[in-house]
């Protein structure tokens, strides 16, 4: 079922789009939980962090067009459910085991910004390459 994606599709960015995705909620729903913001870092607060975020959000969706293009629209939605529960459950356990430092947070929340490049420019270049336009 996933042949397609596997032979000329990119894991790597499905990795880190699923990592930029899962991130940004857990930082939006942490923002929501904190109206104040006392308890976020300064990083999380700032304005131009929101951007990023917002980036982030359609990657979700992003990455069950990328594998449906390669493999169908049911291939799609069913790497899409693969992806949202795996991925959550993956992250929300690594994140728990990872030790608690004082800028842990700060740190995972500024790798989304290469994962959201990465996620993007991989599986833009390898659907185009895929459908012809790049040779």
């Amino acid at each position: 079922m996933f042949a397609n994606f596997i032979e000329y599709g990119s894991f790597l960015s499905i990795f880190c789009a699923e990592y930029a995705s899962v991130m940004a909620v857990r930082i939006a729903n942490d923002v929501r939980k904190d109206p104040y913001l006392m308890h976020t870092p300064g990083l999380i607060r700032h304005p131009l962090f929101t951007i990023v975020v917002i980036l982030a959000i359609p990657l979700s969706i992003w990455q069950a067009v990328y594998v449906g293009l390669f493999d169908g629209f049911w291939a799609g939605v069913l790497a899409w459910l693969i992806l949202q529960v795996g991925g959550s459950l993956v992250m929300s356990f690594a994140l728990s085991i990872i030790p608690a430092f004082a800028g842990r947070y700060a740190l995972l929340a500024l790798l989304i910004i290469p994962a959201i490049a990465i996620a993007y420019v991989l599986s833009i270049h390898s659907s185009l390459s895929w459908l012809g336009y790049l040779s």
